[in-house]
């Protein structure tokens, strides 16, 4: 009898994860955003959980080699900025830690850096920049949370499914004692 049972809720409870992990992607819910970008000598940053604004995170702003260049929180508007050093030898890796594990990193490449000297290169790679992160924050598309949705109810289809299994085959084994 408990072998017979255990076949019978076996196969769709190894469906039901199959079914759950196997689309699984991750989670962007709690996801901070980091841009920096480098413009009149000075690399700028933006610091968000998509709208709302990452207030008092800690950036670490470091060289290929991983010498500190610079160091400091973010404002109440989520921003930070330094200046670019003289003569950088190398990209700028700048790290965002906004508390309970939130990280997010970017790397200011020297050629930008090297642009943002130039008053007349800086205007393009600033609008280049932008566009970047205009499409960085932007949010699901339609399709997506359809998609979700629609898992949602396959799911609740599923376990009423199942439900409905072991509630049936539990009428079947009283009925046999």
């Amino acid at each position: 009898m408990t072998q017979q049972r255990f076949k019978s809720w076996f196969l769709p409870v190894v469906c039901l994860v199959l079914l759950v992990s196997g689309p699984a992607t991750p989670a962007w819910a709690h996801k901070v955003y980091l841009f920096a970008w480098a413009e009149n000598g000075v690399v700028y940053t933006e610091s968000s959980f998509g709208d709302k604004k990452v207030i008092q995170g800690k950036i670490q702003v470091k060289d290929a080699r991983g010498v500190p260049v610079a160091s400091g929180t973010t404002d109440d508007q989520g921003n930070f900025s330094f200046k670019i050093p003289d003569n950088p030898g190398s990209d700028l890796v700048v790290t965002l830690d906004a508390s309970m594990g939130h990280q997010a990193v970017w790397t200011v490449p020297l050629k930008e850096m090297q642009a943002a000297m130039d008053k007349a290169t800086a205007n393009e790679i600033h609008g280049a920049a932008m566009a970047k992160k205009e499409e960085l924050e932007k949010g699901p598309s339609l399709a997506r949370i359809i998609a979700g949705i629609g898992i949602i109810f396959a799911l609740a289809l599923l376990g009423a499914w199942v439900h409905g299994r072991v509630k049936q085959r539990s009428i079947r084994g009283s009925r046999d004692d």
